[in-house]
C-alpha cells in the first residue's frame, strides 16, 4: 500500500463528513437523495504555518479557534462569530444575574418580589432545559455520521478503504474529542468555584484552565490517561456516535478517498480556502 498521508483531523454533521490533513480539507455531502458528492479545499497559508510550526508562542486556544475557523467559509464565519458573541454577550448577563440571586436575603423579600424571583429562576431552569434537550437531538441526529467518521479513519490506519473493511471496525475512538469532555467539566467546576471565592467572572478564568488542558493532551494525551479515556468510550458508546448504514459509511469513505486523490493530484486543482 502506498505510503500514509498525515490526516490530522476529521469532522462530522448530519449527512456532511470531513478529512483534514496538513494541507487539504475534503469533504463528502450526502444529499436526502442518497446522491455523495464531494469537494477539495487548500487550507489557508497561516493554518498550514501552524501546523508546520507547532513551536509558535501562540496559546493552545487560540490555535485552536484560528483552525477551527479556517476550516469555516466566510459566511459559516460571521454566523459563528456573531453565535459566539451573543453567547458571551447572555453567558456574563446570566453569571451576573446569578450571583445578585445569590446574595439576596429571600427572608426579607415581599411576596410580590418572590414571585419575581421564583419566575426567573423557573425561567433559567426551562432555558437550560430547551438547550440540553436541543443539544441531545442534534449529537444523537449525527451519532451516525460520527460513527462512520471513525469507522473509515481506523479502516485507513489498517491500510484499507472498502465499504465492508470499514463496517467491521469500532465506531468509537479513544482519538475522539470526546477525551476532552470530562477535563473541560472539571475546568469548568473549577473556574465557577474560584471565581466565587475571588469575585472574579469564571469567564475569564476558564480560558487559563483550558490551556492547560490542551497542552496536557498535547504532552500526554488525555486518551492515555484511564479515567478520561473511559470517560470518552462510555459517552461515545452511549451518545455521540451509533452504528453507521450504507449510506453513512459511503459518505465517509468518499471524503476519505477524495482527500487521497488530492494528495496523489489525481483530481482537478482544488480551490483556496477562503479566508
Amino acid at each position: 500500500m502506498e505510503q500514509q498521508i498525515n490526516i490530522i483531523g476529521g469532522r462530522s454533521l448530519p449527512r456532511r463528513i470531513s478529512f483534514i490533513s496538513e494541507k487539504y480539507v475534503a469533504e463528502a455531502i450526502c444529499k436526502k437523495t442518497g446522491e455523495i458528492t464531494t469537494t477539495v479545499r487548500i487550507l489557508p497559508t497561516y493554518l498550514t504555518a501552524l501546523l508546520r510550526k507547532s513551536s509558535f508562542p501562540i496559546p493552545k486556544i487560540l490555535q485552536l479557534i484560528a483552525f477551527a475557523f479556517g476550516l469555516m467559509s466566510t459566511k459559516t464565519k460571521v454566523l459563528a462569530t456573531g453565535y459566539f458573541a451573543v453567547m458571551l454577550f447572555v453567558g456574563m448577563r446570566l453569571e451576573k444575574f446569578s450571583t445578585r440571586i445569590q446574595t439576596i436575603d429571600t427572608s426579607n423579600l415581599d411576596k410580590h418580589d418572590a414571585q419575581k424571583l421564583a419566575i426567573f429562576s423557573f425561567a433559567l431552569i426551562v432555558i437550560d432545559l430547551v438547550f440540553l434537550i436541543a443539544a441531545f437531538i442534534f449529537i444523537r441526529k449525527l451519532a451516525s455520521w460520527h460513527g462512520a467518521e471513525h469507522m473509515a479513519f481506523a479502516a485507513y490506519e489498517h491500510g484499507h478503504l472498502e465499504i465492508e473493511d470499514i463496517a467491521k471496525e469500532n465506531q468509537v475512538s479513544p482519538k475522539c474529542g470526546g477525551r476532552l469532555f470530562l477535563p473541560l467539566i472539571l475546568v469548568a467546576a473549577i473556574s465557577i468555584y474560584i471565581a466565587k471565592h475571588i469575585n472574579v467572572s469564571s469567564l475569564l478564568i476558564s480560558p487559563i484552565f483550558y490551556e492547560l488542558i490542551l497542552w496536557v493532551d498535547k504532552r500526554t494525551g488525555f486518551d492515555k490517561i484511564p479515567p478520561f479515556k473511559q470517560a470518552s468510550i462510555l459517552l461515545q458508546h452511549h451518545l455521540t456516535t451509533r452504528r453507521p448504514g450504507v449510506i453513512e459509511i459511503k459518505t465517509a469513505q468518499a471524503a476519505l478517498l477524495t482527500l487521497l486523490d488530492a494528495h496523489r493530484g489525481t483530481i482537478a486543482t482544488p480551490f483556496m480556502s477562503d479566508t
